[in-house]
C-alpha cells in the first residue's frame, strides 16, 4: 500500500509517497527530485532536495523514512524545523 505525506514550504508544494518494502520518492511542485528504496526491513531511507525559496536562495528539504517490522515513519524537514511527519502501522 502507498503511503503519502504533504507539506508546503515558501510556496513549494512537497510530496512524499512510501511503501513497504522500503521504497520512497520525494516530489518539490509535481517535478519527482529523489528516489530511495532498500530490500532491508528495518532502515531509514534519506531523500533530500534544494528548494528555491526566493529570488537566488535556495534551502536543502531533507525527508527520513525509518521502516521497521511493526511502523513506518516518515518526516519531512528542512535545517532543524520539522515541516510534516506520519506514523503508519503496518
Amino acid at each position: 500500500m502507498k503511503h503519502q505525506l504533504n507539506a508546503e514550504y515558501a510556496d513549494a508544494q512537497l510530496r512524499v509517497t512510501f511503501s513497504s518494502p522500503a521504497e520512497a520518492c520525494l516530489f518539490i511542485n509535481g517535478v519527482q527530485r529523489d528516489t530511495a528504496s532498500s530490500d532491508a526491513t528495518e532502515i531509514t531511507l534519506r531523500l533530500g532536495s534544494p528548494v528555491q525559496t526566493g529570488y537566488e536562495q535556495h534551502e536543502f528539504i531533507e525527508v527520513l523514512i525509518h521502516y521497521t517490522a511493526a511502523n513506518i515513519n516518515a518526516r519531512i524537514l528542512t535545517g532543524k524545523q520539522l515541516l510534516a511527519q506520519q506514523d503508519v502501522s503496518l
